[in-house]
Order: C-alpha cells, then sequence, then structure tokens
C-alpha cells in the first residue's frame, strides 16, 4: 500500500439524485490515477485494487418500511485518564430504570411496559452500553426519542406521547455528540424541566418537558440582568428566559449540519443543580432514603434537521441558536410542540464517574474533550437546498453535493528496506491456535492435524525443537506467502506427541525469533473406514 492521499467520490447518472444506482471512482491524488467501480452500489461487492494494496466495499441500505438498523455507539476522550462521564443504566422488566421501552413485553398492567412491534428485537435498548458499579448494573444510556419512558424519572413525558408515537426511525441519522470546554463552539438551547410533579417544581407552571420558567443564562450560568451577567450571552435573540447554553454541540454525520439541542434538569430531586440552568450533573444516582436523583436528570435532546428532510419550512431547521424549539415552547400550539418534538433523534442520558468533578462554569464545565458517536444504517443521499428560501446556503463545491469521502493511507502504507521496522515485524510472529487442543480450523479431514506460522517474512527457516533440545521438524520458506503450514508430525511423518515444543524462526540478516508451543493430540479417528 503507498503512503498518500486518497479520495472517493460517488457519481449518479442514471437518476439524478436517486443514489440506489449510483457508482464510485477512487482517486489516488499525489499520483493522479484512478479506479472505477465494477458495479453500482445497489450490488453489494468487494473489489480488489491489488496495485494499490486497497479494496473498496460500498452497498446502499435500503430501509424496510419505518426502520433503521443501529449499528453501534462509541465514546472517546481526549484524555483517557479523564473518564468523567456515564448515564443512566437501562433497567429491565418492573424496574424504574426501566426508561428505554424498545421490545415487546407489553403486558396488562404492567407499568413500564415496551412499545412492541417496531424494535422487538432491542436494537436500541443497548446503544452506548455502560456499566454503573453503585447499582451493580449495565445498560444502555443513549437511545432514539421513539422509545423514552414517560414515567417519573424518565427522560419523556406522557404530555409528548403523540410526538413520540409519530416520530419515525426512518429519519434517525447518525450523529456526533462532543462536550468541549471551547465556549466559542457551546450550543444555545432550551433547558426543559424534569420533575414530573408540578407540586415540586421550582415553577409551578411548569409542566415536565416544558421549557423552564427561569431567566435565560450566559456561558457563566449567571441569569440575565443578574450582577456580572453577559447579557448579549445570556439575552440572545431576545430570548430573556428558558435558554441556557450546552457545553458542546451535535453534528449529523450524515450530511455534516450541525444540529439543534435541549437538555434537562430536574429543578426538584436535583437539588441546586437541577435549577441552576447550567448542564452540570453529578455522580449522585439515588437519595440517602433511595429516592432517584439520577445526577439531576440533566438528560441530552438532539434534534434533525427535518426541513432539509421534508423541504418544508415549518419542520425543525438545522442549528438556529434554539430559535425554533424556544418559539414553539413558548407560544406554540399543541400541533407545533409535537411537530418540533417529533424531530428529536437521540436522547441521552448523564451522570458523573464518582471521583471525577467538572470544572466550573467560568473554566468551561468539561474535564476533557469527549466525543459521542451514534451509528445508524442510512441510505446514501446527496445534499441538496431543500427550499429556495433556505438558509444557511449551501452550495457544494466539489461533487455537486454527492458523497466524498477523503483518507490518508499515513502510517498504514508499507515501508520496506528499513532495518528498525523489520525488526519490529518479527514480533509478530507467531503460531496458531497456541494452544492447539486436538482441533484447529485449518484442518480438513479427519485424519488431518495442523497449525500455522503467521507474520512471517519472504525468507525464514523454521526449525521445531522439543524440550530436551532434539530438533523435530525444520522449513525452509522462500515465497510469497505471509503463513507456513505444519502437519503436526516430524521429520519423518510421524504425528508428535502431546506436549510443549520451542519453535525457532531465522530471518537472515534481521533477527530470530523463539516461539512456545502447546500441543494436546487426539486419538485417529477411523470412523469413516
Amino acid at each position: 500500500m503507498p503512503a498518500g492521499n486518497f479520495e472517493l467520490w460517488f457519481t449518479d447518472t442514471a437518476t439524478d439524485g436517486n443514489l440506489n444506482d449510483a457508482s464510485w471512482k477512487l482517486v489516488y491524488v499525489d499520483a493522479q490515477d484512478t479506479v472505477l467501480s465494477d458495479t453500482t452500489i445497489a450490488i453489494r461487492n468487494e473489489q480488489l485494487i491489488p496495485e494499490w494494496g486497497l479494496s473498496v466495499t460500498i452497498a446502499q441500505y435500503f430501509n424496510e418500511g419505518s426502520f433503521t438498523d443501529f449499528l453501534g455507539a462509541s465514546i472517546t476522550y481526549a484524555d483517557p485518564s479523564q473518564q468523567w462521564l456515564n448515564g443512566v443504566p437501562d433497567g429491565e422488566g418492573e424496574d424504574a430504570l426501566n426508561w428505554i421501552r424498545s421490545g415487546n413485553s407489553s403486558d396488562e398492567g404492567t407499568l413500564y411496559p415496551d412499545y412492541p412491534d417496531v424494535d422487538n428485537d432491542e436494537q436500541y435498548e443497548g446503544v452506548l452500553v455502560q456499566s454503573t458499579p453503585s447499582l451493580g448494573m449495565a445498560g444502555g444510556t443513549w437511545t432514539a426519542f421513539k422509545f423514552l419512558g414517560e414515567t417519573a424519572f424518565h427522560p419523556g413525558a406522557k404530555s409528548l406521547a403523540n410526538a413520540r408515537n409519530i416520530s419515525s426511525l426512518r429519519d434517525i441519522s447518525s450523529c456526533l455528540v462532543v462536550f468541549t470546554s471551547d465556549k466559542s463552539k457551546w450550543t444555545r438551547c432550551p433547558v426543559l424541566e424534569m420533575e414530573d410533579n408540578p407540586g415540586v417544581a421550582e415553577y409551578a407552571t411548569d409542566g415536565k418537558m416544558d421549557m423552564r420558567s427561569d431567566a435565560s443564562v450566559d456561558k457563566n450560568g449567571i441569569g440575565y440582568n443578574a450582577p456580572g451577567c453577559n447579557n448579549d450571552e445570556a439575552g440572545l435573540n431576545g430570548h430573556l428566559t428558558g435558554m441556557g447554553w450546552f457545553p458542546g454541540y451535535a453534528i449529523d454525520m450524515g450530511s455534516g449540519e450541525r444540529l439543534n439541542m435541549a437538555f434537562g434538569e430536574a429543578s426538584f430531586w436535583g437539588g441546586a443543580r437541577g435549577r441552576d440552568m447550567i448542564w452540570n450533573p453529578s455522580d449522585s444516582l439515588v437519595s440517602g432514603l433511595g429516592s432517584p436523583i439520577l445526577g439531576g436528570q440533566h438528560n441530552i435532546y438532539v434534534f434533525g434537521n427535518r426541513w432539509r428532510e421534508k423541504t418544508n419550512p415549518s419542520f425543525m431547521p438545522q442549528y438556529d441558536e434554539g430559535k425554533f424549539l424556544h418559539a414553539r415552547l413558548t407560544v406554540g400550539t399543541n400541533a407545533e410542540i409535537t411537530r418540533a418534538f417529533r424531530a428529536c433523534n437521540w436522547v441521552g442520558t448523564a451522570v458523573l464517574n464518582p471521583g471525577y468533578q467538572l470544572k466550573t462554569p467560568e473554566q468551561g464545565l468539561i474535564p476533557t474533550e469527549t466525543r459521542i458517536l451514534l451509528n445508524v444504517a442510512n441510505p446514501y443521499k446527496p445534499y441538496r437546498q431543500p427550499t429556495p428560501d433556505y438558509l444557511p446556503v449551501i452550495d457544494p463545491q466539489r461533487n455537486d453535493g454527492l458523497p466524498l469521502y477523503s483518507f490518508n493511507t499515513g502510517e498504514r502504507a508499507v515501508i520496506v528496506e528499513d532495518q528498525a521496522t523489520a525488526e519490529t515485524a518479527c514480533d509478530l510472529i507467531s503460531v496458531v491456535p497456541n494452544p492447539y487442543y486436538g482441533f484447529s480450523g485449518y484442518e480438513v479431514s479427519r485424519l488431518d492435524n495442523r497449525v500455522k506460522f503467521v507474520n512471517l517474512p519472504q525468507v525464514c527457516t523454521i526449525s521445531i525443537y522439543n524440550v530436551s533440545g532434539t530438533l523435530i521438524r525444520r522449513f525452509k520458506k522462500d515465497n510469497g506467502l505471509t503463513f507456513l503450514d505444519w502437519d503436526l508430525r516430524n521429520t519423518t511423518n510421524v504425528p508428535i506427541a502431546s506436549g510443549v515444543y520451542l519453535c525457532h524462526v531465522e530471518v537472515p540478516g534481521v533477527c530470530e525469533r523463539v516461539v512456545k508451543f502447546f500441543g494436546v493430540m487426539r486419538p485417529i479417528d477411523l470412523q469413516n473406514f
């Protein structure tokens, strides 16, 4: 594989805008050379490019009905020693922590029923599974809005049941959520009340999932017009109540768009942290009396750009500093609020891992930049402006809005004629399987015993000894294969005895390596004779 820059371009000439029949070309930018695809992406096909040491496999994903398959999730920390973020693990059955309701358990009288016939395989139950030692359990900590529980202490609400019901997994997209102390990248968004009982909420007029009636805050968490407040931040766009700043941002991985967000806090059970308009979860899951605190219920809500997807300006746009959501949550009709929340794609819970603390708001809250990646199987689509008046205007400068990916082979490129690299490669030489317990997947018959020496160079000598130092077998290799089979026989073609063997590999002019091998031989099986 050569070191260099590559670009993979989608090409679509048959049906403009429909990429089901698209093809691709791979461009080796540095060498100004191009390879074309043999088939369209409608057919899953691995195309080998031996002259570059690469292969390309691309297949279009076809949604079945309204369901989109979940592929996987990950969390990464810029400083791996600062793994500060956790979530509320989803429980099962009649557990109050059963807040993700995918599955098909909906018997009459069940306190926490699933929403059947949507995700009976429970793909969205296991999104970003994390363990919570204090509860002695592990479970998903993020899920799709479609599956939110609606009872007390859950991230959903009965008032939004209609929005949840009509939301579609067909609209969900892969998403990247970034937590950062860089305030220039923070997201302006509504702060939602999580307290289920208005009688104990800070403001009795605030129902669950309503925008909180507190003063909007600046990036230091200071309320509008309070001493020391940056009123330009707190009162951005004239929104003087209900708005805060999420310490990070969300990106649609399919279109590259920045997305609108919201976060919650429980003004009663969250204590002081539940009524300060700041995303600052604690490490408390339950109170001393066993009542759920759940970090203050600082749930995270990520909204998709439905304006572009539905080509309708009455739907949620891409990031607009929370203007669309603020308007719906203050003066919107029930239908408009439903339309806003049906655009919610992802919801995540948040608690601190024990032993960690957030920074002060002045310092940027986040201990180390953290990224959560949520992947689903979406079809490849072109980027198009949904309506002529859509803002911001995005004019694709390359490939007319069709998918275009770039990568660099970098450290993966083959290094040749380098002594240090060759010596390091010797450490990869091994024998598999090791230990050998009477069987390997390489064997082709009942009378076959076989292991492989792998990661071998072009030229080497392999000498196999028993523990007393007697030479059992010797191989001299001089070919382009990177492996060599051993049939577990000695020089005179007699099967070896069970035991430990020392395998000495000599690579002329480079290195010598000794690999210990343990094998247990099975009795000869003459069943077929």
